[in-house]
């Protein structure tokens, strides 16, 4: 359900301890207008981050290498460290 609804997701875990929420972010991508509008809509707590992760998967090793470039291009241009 998270996959596929283009928006971001908090995910925290249900048993133990949460110190602090946002500063270590692990953002799924995947090409597509779903997670561009979830990478957007992000930004706020990206921002706020200490470190952020980006994980991705597709068929093209090649593309894939390409994506991440523009990813951390444009997370850097919108002040995410």
């Amino acid at each position: 359900m998270l996959l596929a609804c283009g928006r971001p997701g908090l995910v925290i875990p249900c048993v133990g301890s949460v110190g602090s929420v946002g500063t270590r972010v692990v953002v799924a991508w995947k090409p597509g207008a779903a997670s561009a509008r979830a990478l957007a809509a992000s930004l706020p707590l990206l921002r706020g981050a200490r470190e952020v992760v980006v994980i991705q998967w597709g068929h093209d090793p090649d593309a894939a290498q390409s994506e991440a470039i523009g990813i951390h291009r444009y997370l850097e241009w919108h002040g995410v460290q």
